[in-house]
């Protein structure tokens, strides 16, 4: 497709996913953009923008619209979904950018299971509705979104592909191993044939999910991947407002430690979580990778109106 093809087709899939979405009783919401509060999670990087109300009312371009909705759930919204562009720093590349759309949808009375069953179906809805086989093409692998998903839990990942369980993450060293061999030796193994759920992360790699105890307690935590592209991250949400108090003073004291700049707490969204969140299933999911998948794209840049353009590097010499 030349690139105007490309981009009308990104519009066909947008008006897709909002059709699937709305069939199932979800409304749309539109939250703001500009936020007090970013989230506070370690490995994301947040931009700042000036120009509020009052002189130095710092905001946040938003990483997620998940503190909105959410804020949204407790006040009795039911299912609801947003489709919109997301602001994340440092990021540029093939599966990159620092502006990028994100689709995000949260459902009462849910967990991680409904998620994976959501977006199974969205998988085999999409190319019926876009007149589109339902094999895609991508980087060599040939992948059949009609096919029931794979589960294969973070451990048995590990031991299957790196022959050993999961480093500990819960210290710096521990942690820089784990997504080491995450990235290097597991992600490229997953959906290569069929789509691949990745579930049940250690408790440290979630700060918004609930938490299963147990003699080996796991976050309700799942990412699917499609081709070895991470397609989407889904939770059992975590309502309990103390526990989610703490697990963002232990965000802010390990960006402290990092040196890296400080946030806000989250205020508005702890407070609201304190009035009583309902159970509830959450997922984001990366439109333009998804959009690349479907139109066998190299890259999310083809798909995308403006994308940014990589650094320049020099031929070498």
């Amino acid at each position: 497709m030349n690139p105007i093809e490309l981009l009308r087709f990104r519009a066909r899939v947008l008006t897709a996913i909002r059709q699937f979405f709305t069939g199932r009783g979800f409304w749309e919401a539109d939250t703001p953009l500009r936020v007090r509060s970013p989230g506070t999670e370690v490995h994301l990087v947040p931009l700042r923008v000036l120009g509020g109300a009052r002189p130095g009312d710092e905001r946040f371009l938003i990483t997620s619209p998940e503190l909105q909705l959410k804020r949204l759930l407790v006040l009795g919204s039911g299912p609801v979904f947003q489709l919109g562009h997301v602001f994340r720093g440092g990021e540029l590349g093939p599966l990159h950018q620092p502006e990028f759309t994100l689709l995000e949808w949260y459902r009462p009375g849910s967990d991680y299971r409904g998620m994976m069953a959501d977006t199974e179906d969205l998988l085999r809805f999409l190319p019926l509705a876009l007149g589109l086989p339902t094999t895609v093409r991508w980087q060599g692998h040939e992948v059949d979104l009609a096919r029931p998903a794979a589960r294969l839990t973070v451990a048995e990942a590990f031991q299957r592909y790196t022959g050993a369980p999961p480093p500990d993450p819960t210290t710096p060293a521990g942690e820089a191993a784990y997504y080491r061999l995450l990235v290097e030796q597991i992600e490229p193994q997953l959906g290569n044939e069929i789509p691949t759920f990745l579930l049940d992360y250690p408790p440290s790699q979630a700060s918004l999910a609930r938490i299963r105890p147990g003699a080996s307690p796991v976050a309700e935590r799942t990412e699917l991947y499609v081709a070895g592209v991470e397609l989407c991250n889904a939770f059992s949400e975590l309502t309990d407002p103390v526990e989610q108090r703490a697990r963002v003073a232990q965000e802010l004291e390990a960006r402290r430690l990092l040196g890296l700049s400080p946030l806000p707490a989250a205020t508005e969204f702890l407070e609201a979580l304190a009035q009583g969140m309902p159970a509830a299933g959450g997922n984001a999911l990366g439109v333009d990778r998804l959009v690349m998948l479907l139109a066998g794209a190299a890259g999310i840049d083809e798909v995308l109106p403006f994308a940014e353009p990589p650094a320049f590097v020099p031929p070498a010499p």
